[in-house]
């Protein structure tokens, strides 16, 4: 017997329960700028996390695999290149026995059945492929009733298709473990897989990479990461230049498309025309991206990542959703771009929510863009910041975040910042706001509330606009001025709310630049 470990999904960031007319009694922190305004009391009533341990069944030779996982006597095997199909030592891997080491290849058009996995052991390498010529590629099929693969070696999979894995252990088509486990899919397909446990299509952990090159996970389901589970510092990359996909993938509880658990766990994304698509993928909370317990998901050096059509269908967070300290989502350099557009979520955060000091970090003239999201019954339309610590900052020259078009039902249409969160935006980099709605109550572009909450605009070149935006009592900002603070420094202050947009500003320097218009109220003030 052996277990997992899996941080249970409450995961809910506290939404807005009620709207009182009375003022918290909490200690009073001055600011900067005092505004009149009738305070929204938001009640917290939602648990903290709380771990949970899923029993797995026994797996078959689970303690030699482990013990085969964790030699030192072995040197890592290196990822497998794509071979020419003259080289290969097979030409009918199915037919001739499946062997679990070599280089074979599948006749096109043709499905191999699986009764049982296939164990690629330490030190050993087997790479398999659709056989040249025309034909449809050729299908691995788990007959609903196996896995395809338990890897702790060298798996290479080219052309082909997983498909109708099903097991009650981790992993509906691969499950891959230890630091010599590497994965390879080339222009390859793994759908319709399931696993009860977690990574509907793969799981990844104790340091195995999943390297994704023109491939595509689809429609598998597993109550944790429908899609793709790795934890304990297994890393999934993208080979540069090349694009792949998380597609509608089910999770029961969350991360539809995939689930990132543990320091050391990455998703790396990184290159000039390398780019991951995660889109419409639902669960009950994080439709498409979870990451927390410090894991990250970074986009770099002119990458892209689209997370488009996902649903949290009853909770939060329906495209992201970050979760502890050391979580972050790291997007920078030049012509780095990560769209986050048209997710849902039930209650808040429609395109992100961020809660338990994770991080948001834009830099280095990257871009993110958060567009049409939104937060049906709850809060932060583009945006949900929670508890103390969850942050968005956006830094450097060049760098923009773009929030337009997003929805929530309560407060905060595009940004919602609560319990301490701060937002940033410093050294020539462009905050954009426009055009979200707050559909009941305040903030259609911002809402911020509680003690510790900030919106930080500093330095030469700093920007942030806000414009379009609609509220039912009022429109651009709500800025709870008991309990939050916005700061503009070096040295400029403003702040424009309301049907009339009063505004009270201290100028007497340019560094930075606050613009505001067109935002509107509907309702009474």
């Amino acid at each position: 017997m052996y277990f997992l470990i899996i941080w249970s999904l409450a995961l809910l960031c506290p939404v807005s329960a009620a709207v009182a007319a009375a003022v918290p009694t909490a200690e009073y922190q001055s600011s900067l700028l005092d505004v009149v305004a009738a305070p929204a009391i938001i009640i917290d009533t939602n648990p903290a996390l709380s771990p949970v341990i899923i029993e797995e069944h026994h797996f078959e030779l689970l303690n030699e695999l482990v013990k085969e996982a964790v030699r030192t006597d072995s040197t890592p095997a290196t990822l497998a290149q794509p071979h020419s199909h003259g080289r290969s030592l097979g030409t009918d891997w199915c037919g001739n026995g499946k062997p679990a080491t070599g280089v074979h290849t599948l006749p096109r058009d043709s499905t191999c059945t699986f009764g049982t996995y296939v164990l690629v052991a330490t030190g050993t390498s087997l790479e398999l492929s659709s056989a040249s010529g025309s034909g449809e590629l050729a299908i691995i099929s788990g007959d609903l009733v196996t896995l395809h693969f338990f890897v702790v070696g060298n798996l290479t999979l080219v052309d082909l298709i997983l498909e109708k894995g099903k097991t009650t252990v981790p992993g509906g088509s691969l499950h891959v473990g230890g630091v010599y486990a590497r994965v390879h899919l080339l222009r390859s397909i793994i759908r319709l897989c399931e696993s009860t446990v977690a990574g509907g299509a793969v799981y990844a952990t104790n340091g195995a990479v999943i390297l994704l090159t023109n491939s595509t996970l689809e429609s598998n389901k597993s109550p944790h990461g429908g899609g793709l589970f790795a934890q304990n510092g297994a890393r999934v990359e993208l080979t540069q230049g090349t694009k792949s996909s998380l597609k509608n993938n089910q999770a029961t509880t969350g991360g539809g498309g995939i689930w990132l658990q543990n320091e050391g766990t990455r998703l790396d994304i990184t290159g000039v025309g390398t780019e991951l698509v995660v889109d419409g993928n639902t669960a009950n909370s994080a439709g498409g991206v979870l990451a927390n317990r410090a894991s990250t998901v970074t986009v770099s050096s002119g990458a892209s990542l689209n997370v488009s059509n996902n649903k949290a269908m009853t909770l939060n967070g329906g495209g992201f959703y970050l979760q502890n300290a050391g979580t972050r989502l790291n997007v920078t350099g030049d012509e780095t771009k990560v769209v986050v557009g048209g997710n849902t979520a039930e209650k808040s955060g429609g395109g992100l929510c961020a809660l338990s000091a994770s991080t948001v970090m834009v830099s280095s003239g990257a871009s993110l863009n958060m567009l049409n999201n939104k937060a049906k019954t709850g809060t932060g339309g583009g945006f949900s910041f929670q508890s103390i610590g969850a942050r968005l900052d956006v830094t450097g020259d060049g760098t923009k975040v773009v929030v337009d078009g997003n929805t929530a039902e309560d407060l905060g249409g595009g940004v919602y910042a609560f319990l301490a969160s701060t937002v940033t935006v410093s050294s020539g980099a462009h905050l954009v706001v426009t055009n979200n709605k707050a559909l009941t109550y305040h903030g259609g572009g911002f809402y911020l509330n509680s003690k510790g909450t900030r919106l930080d605009v500093d330095g030469e070149g700093t920007q942030l606009i806000v414009r379009g935006n609609e509220a039912k009592i009022q429109g651009v900002f709500f800025w709870r001025r008991r309990f939050s603070k916005w700061v503009r420094r070096k040295p400029a202050v403003a702040l424009s709310y309301g049907r009339k947009f009063m505004t009270r500003q201290k100028v007497t320097g340019m560094p930075c630049t606050w613009h505001s218009e067109s935002n509107s109220m509907h309702g009474s003030s």
